[in-house]
C-alpha cells in the first residue's frame, strides 16, 4: 500500500452532488426586499436588480464556457464588473461586487453527510493533510467562512477555486498550484474524485494517485491506475495510519 500524506478531494465527492461552476450558475435566485440594498442605489430605483443579475449570470456562463476548452477561467469579479458598468457611470465597489457574487453561491446550503463527516474524521485522526478542489465562480474564501461556521475548517488545510486561480480541473496546472499550496509532491497525495471528465484527467496527467467514487449508472472508463470506489468511506481502505 503507497504511503500517503494528503488526501484531495473534489467538491461534488464531498458533497454526494454536482457542485461545478455551471450548475451553480443554473440555480434560481430569488431577491427579498432587502436584499443587495447596495445593487440598488448602484444602478438607481428604477432598473430591476433581478435583471441585473441575469445579465450577469448570463455573462459569467458564456465566459465559462469559452474558456472549457482551453481549461482557462475567467475571473468573475471582472465579468459582473463589465456588465455592472452597463447600468451605471459610477465604478462599482470592491463591497458591491462581492456581494453579488455570493448571491449565486450555494455556501449557505453547504453541509457535509453524517457519512462524510465520519470519513474526513477519521482521514483527520489517521494524521493525512486533506484539501478540497473545486470548479466554482465562488471564491475559496467563502467557503472557507462556511466551514469555520460549521466549526468543520479544522480538517481541511486548504480550499482551491478556479475562481481564484484562472484556470479549472482537468487543467493539470489546477492540481500542480494544489501540490504547490501544500508543499508535497504528485505521489505523496491521493485524490477523491467523482467525475472522469472534470477530475481524472488533471490528476492523471500530473501523476496524481486517484480514486474515483463511482456515482455513474453505467461503469466508466478509466485509466489501468484508477481505483473505483461506490462509497466514499471505502477511500479509508487506502489510507493507513501515519
Amino acid at each position: 500500500m503507497q504511503n500517503y500524506r494528503a488526501v484531495l478531494y473534489s467538491m461534488s465527492a464531498l458533497m454526494g452532488e454536482s457542485y461545478e461552476d455551471e450548475e451553480i450558475l443554473d440555480n434560481q435566485f430569488s431577491l427579498a426586499r432587502n436584499d443587495l440594498k447596495e445593487l440598488r442605489q448602484y444602478i438607481g430605483p428604477r432598473k430591476w436588480r433581478s435583471r441585473v443579475l441575469s445579465d450577469i449570470r448570463t455573462e459569467m456562463g458564456v465566459a465559462i464556457r469559452n474558456g472549457k476548452e482551453s481549461q482557462l477561467y475567467p475571473d468573475t469579479g471582472t465579468v459582473t464588473r463589465t456588465v455592472l458598468r452597463k447600468y451605471s457611470q459610477v465604478e462599482p465597489s470592491d463591497e458591491l461586487v462581492e456581494n453579488i457574487i455570493y448571491t449565486f453561491n450555494r455556501v449557505n446550503d453547504f453541509a457535509l453527510s453524517p457519512a462524510t463527516l465520519t470519513v474526513i474524521n477519521a482521514v483527520y485522526d489517521r494524521n493525512y493533510m486533506q484539501a478540497i478542489l473545486s470548479n466554482s465562480i465562488i471564491p475559496a474564501r467563502m467557503y472557507a467562512e462556511k466551514l469555520k461556521q460549521l466549526k468543520i475548517n479544522h480538517f481541511f488545510d486548504t480550499i482551491l477555486c478556479s475562481s481564484d486561480l484562472g484556470v479549472s480541473k482537468p487543467n493539470p496546472e489546477f492540481f500542480a498550484m494544489a501540490l504547490e499550496a501544500m508543499g508535497l509532491n504528485p505521489q505523496d497525495v491521493l485524490f477523491i474524485a467523482d467525475n472522469v471528465e472534470t477530475d481524472v484527467a488533471g490528476a492523471v496527467a500530473v501523476g496524481i494517485p486517484t480514486i474515483l467514487v463511482n456515482r455513474y449508472t453505467q461503469l466508466p472508463q478509466l485509466p489501468g491506475n484508477i481505483a473505483l470506489v461506490h462509497d466514499l468511506q471505502q477511500i479509508l481502505d487506502y489510507l493507513p495510519q501515519v
